[in-house]
């Protein structure tokens, strides 16, 4: 964020105050906490310099080189479709509100550092007319190694929101039957079932029922 705001990037949320927003599923809300609201300008510090000056919602992401350069060449639809998701949530949130980014801090040496950080570069939200609601996402990808960053702007896809809200119910619907959700791979040697915290319960079901 610093580096941001010491290239121009000027932060209506972020520094001081952080911008939450609810997303609603329609059997259930989710609110989510942005990295910040800002005005982007053209920037040759960032790759991918051809976005367009605007108000954005900002997502940030660190990332080790291989994830970083996997952005860098497929994008987030792409490359991570979980943070594409995630995104798109904001993109579809409503009942934006601003909450002051200190009292979520524990620490005083942090506190000060965010503190003395936001008066200086923090921007009046006051001072910007407009609606969150109908900002894209400007989404900022740190290469851990380097230092480089990286951009990409993702605007509202209404029908992947739609389909986000389908698996939700689908989810939910057969946990209120106390059933297993639908798996959504054949098997469970990919990356993503062996990283979920159900992978034992959803498989040992599985294998279970087969024997």
């Amino acid at each position: 964020k610093q580096r941001l705001a010491d290239q121009s990037v000027a932060f209506i949320s972020g520094l001081k105050t952080e911008a939450v927003v609810s997303v609603d599923l329609g059997f259930v809300t989710i609110k989510g906490h942005l990295d910040g609201l800002v005005f982007m300008y053209l920037n040759a510090d960032i790759r991918r310099t051809n976005i367009p000056s605007g108000t954005y919602i900002l997502e940030i992401k660190s990332m080790s080189s291989g994830p970083w350069w996997k952005f860098v060449k497929e994008g987030l639809r792409q490359g991570f479709p979980e943070y594409f998701d995630q995104v798109q949530g904001y993109l579809h949130g409503q009942d934006f509100q601003y909450v002051d980014i200190l009292n979520r801090v524990d620490e005083s040496i942090i506190k000060s550092i965010y503190d003395g950080f936001g008066s200086r570069y923090e921007e009046y939200k006051l001072a910007y007319q407009f609606n969150p609601s109908l900002c894209p996402v400007l989404v900022i990808a740190k290469n851990k190694e380097s230092g480089e960053l990286a951009a990409e702007v993702i605007r509202a896809d209404d029908g992947h929101m739609d389909a986000i809200k389908r698996r939700w119910l689908d989810a939910y619907t057969a946990v209120c039957k106390d059933e297993m959700p639908e798996k959504i791979h054949a098997d469970d040697r990919n990356y993503e079932c062996k990283s979920c915290p159900l992978h034992d319960v959803c498989w040992d079901q599985s294998i279970a029922t087969s024997n």
